[in-house]
């Protein structure tokens, strides 16, 4: 049969355990809980001949695992929702950020050539040289040779905004 204090000696390892997955001290903390109360509640099932710290990780690796399942389920649900004071809710700075990121891409679209821009963006949606090149219709040299420009003129743009928006 487990006891109450035994388990005080298994908890500051499911902390650090639980925080290295989850990284939210408050969630952490609901975890534990969770943990902590299906461990009393199923002490009786405890086999004393087994390690207790190995049955209380995997008590909390099936804690960990529902709790990220409904984060992802809340955030599919609720991540694309359209009402309009939905986004303040989410985030205070939603459209600040969201017309200062227009602005930004702007000034970068302006700055860079048409086809770096084009690179440009289908990198940053996560397309390979490869792929932009056949996506392009071009050999993935030119698109190489480009990206590498494109770097360049990029560290430049934001080296000429650093100096601009901070100088006195």
């Amino acid at each position: 049969m487990l006891e109450n204090e035994t388990l005080k000696f298994v908890q500051v390892k499911l902390q650090s355990y639980i925080r290295s997955i989850v990284f939210n001290q408050t969630d952490t903390e609901d975890i534990i809980q969770e943990v902590n109360l299906i461990l009393l509640k199923k002490r009786e099932f405890y086999d004393p001949s087994k390690s207790l710290l190995s049955w209380a990780m995997t008590i909390a690796r099936f804690q960990i695992k529902k709790y990220l399942t409904n984060k992802k389920r809340y955030n599919s649900r609720y991540i694309n929702y359209e009402h309009e004071d939905f986004p303040n809710i989410r985030d205070p700075f939603y459209y600040i950020v969201k017309k200062e990121f227009k602005e930004l891409d702007s000034e970068i679209e302006s700055y860079l050539s048409k086809m770096q821009y084009e690179i440009y963006n289908l990198l940053t949606k996560g397309y390979k040289v490869s792929e932009i090149a056949l996506k392009m219709s071009i050999c993935p040299a030119r698109v190489s040779r480009s990206k590498s420009a494109m770097i360049i003129r990029l560290k430049q743009f934001f080296l000429d905004k650093k100096y601009k928006e901070y100088s006195y």
